[in-house]
């Protein structure tokens, strides 16, 4: 009996510390969008066949170790990876976490739902993600929900968001599409509390630094890119004003976008520092 209970004491210490191994680990996105990225000794790769994306990892001998289907977004580190993935015929998406070390899997979370689920970042000891909810517009849409790696306990901080993006200390983020309030960009602190307003009209946001970079929309339909602290001090218009029909990507350096041109949309580039724009197709 005694021994039994060693036992039992020396598998939570070590579960514990498994736990606390992977939050440690560093990790990025690996999306259809970022379809190759490598981290460590592996290398990840999204293949999109048949109406299907299979996540697969290779070793530093390019030998692939793991090949996974239904696989839409995760979050790869030099150790292991964090994945979502959803059963059409349950209607179930698992969260799940693999350790390349020794190939084992561990189901994080688990929920009754059609979507297959968004990973957003892990920080600390904490893994953010969204899995929507339905598709009424009155209804919660895309919840963020905040995962402690040490207990498994997940906890809904944000009722709403679709895109969102992580700070050291804040969450921005802007409602879904379906939400009356779409074009407003918010921060709360990393539990989902304190939120403020930042921008009424914002569009295409990105975190570098610890400093938030935006588009803000402006009366005559015009766009500025603005800087911004994590605290919402020191804010600066850091581009000319400019049009667009869609903005692709916003960095600390430039901007990419879209203009429509007598029915020929052209994309451009914006140099921040000189204000030089330049056609990139």
């Amino acid at each position: 009996m005694k021994s039994a209970k060693i036992l039992a004491i020396f598998l939570s210490l070590f579960l514990g510390m498994s736990n606390i191994i992977y939050a440690q680990d560093t990790f990025s996105a690996i999306s259809n969008a970022n379809k190759t990225l490598k981290k460590g000794d592996y290398t990840y790769k999204i293949d999109y066949v048949d109406y299907n994306s299979i996540l697969k990892v290779y070793n530093k001998n390019n030998k692939l170790v793991i090949s996974l289907p239904k696989v839409y977004y995760a979050l790869a580190g030099d150790k292991g990876f964090y994945y979502s993935t959803n059963d059409y015929n349950t209607s179930n998406t698992d969260i799940i976490y693999t350790n390349l070390t020794d190939n084992s899997s561990k189901v994080l979370y688990s929920k009754k739902s059609n979507d297959s689920g968004f990973l957003n970042a892990v920080k600390d000891d904490y893994l953010y993600f969204q899995i929507s909810e339905g598709e009424v517009a009155e209804a919660t849409i895309s919840p963020v929900y905040k995962l402690n790696l040490k207990t498994g306990k997940a906890t809904k901080i944000i009722e709403d968001a679709g895109e969102i993006h992580l700070s050291d200390n804040k969450i921005f983020y802007k409602k879904t599409s379906r939400n009356k309030e779409t074009d407003t960009l918010y921060s709360s602190d990393l539990n989902g509390k304190n939120i403020k307003v930042v921008e009424k009209f914002a569009n295409t946001i990105t975190v570098e630094n610890n400093k938030l970079y935006y588009a803000a929309k402006k009366s005559d339909k015009s766009y500025c890119i603005y800087e911004i602290n994590e605290d919402l001090s020191g804010k600066k218009q850091i581009s000319k004003p400019f049009y667009s029909k869609y903005i692709l990507s916003i960095t600390s350096k430039n901007a990419k976008y879209i203009v429509e041109e007598n029915q020929v949309e052209e994309t451009y580039k914006m140099d921040f520092a000189s204000g030089k724009i330049t056609k990139i197709n």
